[in-house]
C-alpha cells in the first residue's frame, strides 16, 4: 500500500471549555475542499490531554 497526498495535523477548536464542533466541521471541511488528503486529529498543539472520552 502506497500513502500519498497531504496528511493536515488540524487544531481542535474549542469555545467555553468544549469541543466547538461547528467550527471543527468547518475547518475540516475547508480544508477537503482545498485538496487536502487526509486529516490528523489531536495531533498539533497538544490538545489530547484535554479531552476527556464520552
Amino acid at each position: 500500500m502506497k500513502i500519498e497526498g497531504v496528511g493536515l495535523p488540524i487544531v481542535t477548536p474549542f469555545k467555553d471549555g468544549e469541543i466547538d464542533l461547528q467550527s471543527y466541521v468547518k475547518l475540516i471541511d475547508h480544508y477537503i475542499n482545498q485538496g487536502i488528503s487526509g486529516i490528523m486529529p489531536l495531533a498539533t498543539t497538544g490538545e489530547s490531554p484535554t479531552i476527556d472520552e464520552y
